[in-house]
């Protein structure tokens, strides 16, 4: 072989330079905007990460994302994954770690959007999934706990154990890349995972319940750990040089919207009203069988607790959602009105008597005649802090106190 022949094959195979910047995302949960329901949880959405990316310029750094975006596969929430779907490609996701949620569309449901899949350990074959991936002088390996996709007695056999992963992760391995490991799991199967040696940056999923237990950063075994905010309220930010050079680029109100998306989200709203319009007159044809009664019923007796009720924001609840123009967008109806999916609202044409939020939002359905039950009356349905965190939870109300909003409505 001639030297400038051999030369340039050594170019060509060894791993390019290293110095990108990993920027990492996770836990979407559907979220494709903020609710708008309290300023201080206007973080995150579709709009705003695609500007933030717009921002970072189109070279040094590569998206990684650690799954769980896909809502369920009802007509809107095919809605939903359509407008993820365009984003990952517009700002070119290099990979996704598919979770639970993405599992639970099936086979076929992952198989319709061609994501860039990465899942190491899994048995047999999956539609645009890849074991393994190359970048810029790095390894990429993706890890599932089969745990996370077993219910009961049922148990998974679409993915291998700890043991089996790394053995496979170790016959593909080579000494010339480094390793990253995208993770979800629990503690135990993190520490051998990290006790194998195979990967310089792993990149573990939050897999929080609530914002309020969320962990951004935690050590195991003497080692640091990242992980993105829930709902896509931010970017993890990670020089993968050094695992403790992370940080979060919060998606708060600084970061625009970018307005090449105003056009999908007028239509996603159109045809949310359209699906919310049509699943009306289904129901319509059912009869009517309401569980509720409303405010009104309640207040023929409780006239002084009423009054009290009129004065507060709840008993208007409905009319912020017509402001924003989300009257007809069941993610919201449901958190401001009365029995929404519940055997409650339908609309403010067919029940306005359970428009806004009404006693029985708090107090539990009112029975026929449960004035002079005594054992009602002695099991009533007390209003505590689990009742207000049906709705005042998360980004909905981040700041919310119980013990200081409850005073506020006490009646």
């Amino acid at each position: 072989m001639k030297p400038w022949l051999l030369l340039l094959s050594l170019l060509y195979l060894a791993p390019p330079a290293w110095g990108v910047e990993f920027l990492v995302t996770g836990e979407f949960q559907g979220e494709i905007r903020p609710c708008g329901c309290s300023k201080a949880g206007e973080r995150g959405g579709i709009e705003r990460l695609s500007s933030y990316f717009k921002t970072k310029g189109p070279k040094g750094w590569l998206w990684l994302d650690l799954g769980n975006f896909a809502v369920e596969p009802t007509d809107q929430g095919e809605l939903k994954n359509d407008l993820f779907y365009k984003l990952y490609r517009q700002h070119r996701l290099f990979a996704m770690l598919p979770g639970p949620r993405e599992f639970a569309m099936g086979k076929r449901g992952i198989a319709k959007r061609r994501l860039p899949f990465l899942l190491t350990n899994h048995q047999g074959e999956l539609a645009y999934t890849e074991r393994i991936k190359h970048k810029e002088g790095w390894q990429f390996f993706g890890f599932l706990s089969p745990e996370l996709l077993s219910l009961g007695v049922h148990k998974t056999d679409l993915l291998e154990g700890v043991g089996a992963f790394l053995a496979r992760a170790k016959t593909l391995r080579s000494k010339e890349w480094r390793g990253v490991l995208l993770f979800r799991g629990n503690p135990k199967e993190l520490e051998l995972i990290q006790g194998s040696g195979l990967f310089e940056v792993i990149l573990p999923a939050n897999q929080a319940k609530s914002e309020e237990t969320q962990q951004l950063e935690f050590e195991l075994a003497q080692q640091k750990f990242f992980s993105p905010p829930l709902q896509g309220q931010g970017v993890l930010e990670l020089n993968p040089e050094s695992q403790g050079a992370g940080r979060v680029a919060w998606l708060g109100p600084q970061t625009p919207l970018d307005p090449t998306w105003a056009k999908d989200f007028a239509q996603y709203d159109k045809k949310v009203e359209t699906l919310f319009l049509s699943s009306l007159a289904s129901q319509a044809k059912l009869g009517d069988k309401r569980v509720y009664k409303g405010t009104g019923y309640c207040v023929n007796c409780h006239q002084a607790q009423g009054e009290a009720f009129e004065q507060s924001k709840h008993a208007h609840a409905f009319d912020s959602l017509e402001k924003a123009g989300r009257a007809h967008d069941p993610d919201c109806i449901v958190c401001h009105t009365q029995g929404y999916n519940k055997g409650g609202f339908l609309s403010t044409e067919l029940t306005p008597n359970l428009v806004h939020l009404g006693c029985e939002n708090c107090h539990g359905l009112a029975p026929e005649g449960h004035e002079k039950d005594l054992e009602y009356k002695k099991n009533r349905k007390p209003v505590t802090q689990l009742v207000c965190k049906g709705c005042h939870y998360g980004s909905h109300d981040p700041r919310f106190s119980f013990e200081t909003a409850y005073p506020k409505i006490k009646h």
